[in-house]
């Protein structure tokens, strides 16, 4: 005969509140790691690569991916992604400006308004070959462009990021 399972309060109300609806609409017992689930870190999985690479920047105004026409986004079609996550390193000592830029466009791709919004910008001062970070939470445009201007040319080498809501699917 098997022991009966002792859940206190608190317990059993998490189990209700993270069981899968399709569990208890039919009666199927749920796994208890349902239980285990931490809201404040999200899964690995919600975070998607759009790019990665490597650019030569120099006093122009390119983007990560190289492209120094002012007209064209960097990430297109993440209106879905609530943050972008833009990590990378440089390989030279110049310090490294950046300008993160964003638009909503129409059903037929065309910006909406005239021109780029600007939502953050700074300097980037890492020495050579360590890693930098930068997390935009502005979400739920149509469009970026994170654009960069070195003093002297250098590779910096970018990997982007989006994270997803948490929505039903």
């Amino acid at each position: 005969m098997q022991e009966p399972i002792r859940l206190t309060r608190r317990e059993l109300l998490r189990c209700i509140l993270a069981t899968p609806l399709s569990a208890v609409l039919t009666g199927l017992p749920a796994p208890r790691a349902h239980a285990q689930i931490d809201e404040f870190s999200p899964p690995d999985w919600e975070w998607l690569v759009l790019w990665e690479g490597r650019a030569l920047i120099d006093n122009t105004g390119r983007d990560i991916k190289g492209n120094n026409a002012n007209a064209f986004a960097t990430i297109r079609h993440a209106v879905n992604y609530s943050q972008l996550l833009w990590t990378g390193y440089k390989m030279g000592r110049a310090n490294v400006e950046f300008q993160v830029y964003a638009r909503s466009v129409d059903f037929s791709d065309a910006p909406i308004g005239p021109g780029w919004f600007q939502i953050t910008g700074g300097t980037i001062y890492t020495p050579p070959q360590r890693w930098f970070r930068l997390l935009i939470l502005d979400g739920h445009w149509d469009e970026y462009r994170i654009e960069l201007h070195s003093p002297s040319p250098q590779l910096v080498h970018s990997r982007l990021l989006a994270r997803r809501d948490y929505l039903p699917k």
